[in-house]
Formats: C-alpha cells, sequence, structure tokens
C-alpha cells in the first residue's frame, strides 16, 4: 500500500511538473508572441528571420527608416538581398551580409550567431512574424548567451492569418498550438547540434520522421 501511494504521488508530481511547464510556456508565448518588445533605439543589424513576405517587407523598411546600418534574411545571396533592396527603394547605405542556406528556425538562429561574432555586432534586431518571435527569439538568445549583443524584436502582423481566421475561428489558436510544438522541437535541434557538432537536418532518416511528425501532430494552417 506505501508502495502504491508513493508511485500515485509520484505519477501526481511529474503531471504537476509538466502542467507547469506548459503553463509557463503558454504565458511566454502570449506575453511576447502579443506585442513583442517595442524599438526603442536602433542597431547595428537587422536580421529577417524569413517565411512570409511580409517579414522581408517590414525588415527592408525598418532599414530604409534609418533603424540599422545592415540587414541580412538567412538563405539569401547577396545579390538576392541587392535586388530587393532596390524593390524596396533602400539605397547603398546600409550593408548588406548574405548568410549560408538553412532549413529550419534553428538554423536561422546559428547563422544570425555566426554573423554576430564573424561582424562583433554588438546590437541586432530580429524580425519575423508575431507568432513566431516568442521560439525565434528564445533560440537567438540561447545561442548568443555569453556575447554581448543586445536584441531587440519586431513582430510582424501575418495579414494572411487574419483573412483565414475570418473562415476558421480557430486557425490562431491552430498557429499557437504549432508553434508551441516546435519550440521543442528547436530544442531538440540544439541539444543535437550541442552533442554532435552536426545539423539534425543532414540526417536523411530525421528529415523522414520530421515530415511524418509534422502531419500527424501539427495542425494544418
Amino acid at each position: 500500500m506505501v508502495r502504491r501511494q508513493r508511485g500515485l504521488l509520484y505519477q501526481l508530481k511529474i503531471i504537476l511538473f509538466f502542467i507547469f511547464v506548459i503553463i509557463s510556456q503558454g504565458t511566454y508565448f502570449h506575453c511576447l508572441g502579443s506585442t513583442g518588445k517595442a524599438i526603442s533605439e536602433c542597431s547595428e543589424l537587422i536580421v529577417v528571420f524569413p517565411g512570409e513576405s511580409q517579414r522581408i517587407e517590414e525588415g527592408f523598411e525598418l532599414a530604409r527608416s534609418g533603424y540599422a546600418a545592415n540587414i541580412a534574411i538567412p538563405g539569401r545571396s547577396l545579390n538576392t538581398l541587392q535586388s530587393l533592396a532596390l524593390q524596396h527603394g533602400l539605397d547603398d547605405r546600409v550593408g548588406f551580409i548574405p548568410m549560408g542556406h538553412s532549413q529550419t528556425t534553428f538554423e536561422d538562429a546559428l547563422l544570425t550567431r555566426r554573423v554576430v561574432k564573424e561582424h562583433g555586432f554588438s546590437s541586432i534586431m530580429l524580425v519575423t512574424s508575431s507568432y513566431h518571435l516568442p521560439r525565434a527569439y528564445f533560440l537567438l538568445r540561447v545561442l548568443l548567451t555569453g556575447c554581448d549583443v543586445t536584441i531587440q524584436t519586431h513582430g510582424v502582423p501575418d495579414e494572411d492569418a487574419r483573412q483565414r481566421t475570418s473562415h476558421d475561428r480557430f486557425h490562431r489558436p491552430k498557429i499557437f498550438f504549432n508553434e508551441m510544438i516546435k519550440f521543442w522541437a528547436s530544442l531538440g535541434e540544439m541539444a543535437w547540434y550541442g552533442l554532435t557538432g552536426r545539423l539534425l537536418t543532414e540526417l536523411q532518416s530525421a528529415q523522414v520522421i520530421r515530415r511524418a511528425l509534422k502531419e500527424w501532430v501539427l495542425f494544418a494552417v
């Protein structure tokens, strides 16, 4: 009987721990994803984590407004950045920093860390969609631990999501759920890289599992 009670108590502690983690994560995602952090000063680099076109447009608009002297987008070559600059009316006073290929948000953050270290930047502005901001900021903050770097964030509203929400009232909760799940997947990527020094996307088997989990676990949005 005593052993059984101890077992039940142990299970209860595990359940309470997971509830605490879920509530804490949800609170963090809601607070940062809803408002982000107000831009208080200029930065040395604007880094746009790619995705919706609004992110890139907002990044170049911030650069044109003088919020940073340099701009970088993971996966975009120097020629692509220069072409985008012409499209958005950005003059040559802003520097363009090409970054390597990226397949995930963790890899976006990893490339950003390399650029920050190579150029010695002490302040950056992270631009991405508001719903994506909590995960992107957390990864970038962890990877830049030990570096004397100030990170400002700018969340970009997803206009397409607003239109889809008018047809599906559960669209935003689905995105919120997906991001919370992806958060743990990104932590797994980071842990794997820290242990092996390799990217998880380099493993073919991991790619297969990743696609299967996205199909089975995540909502279609």
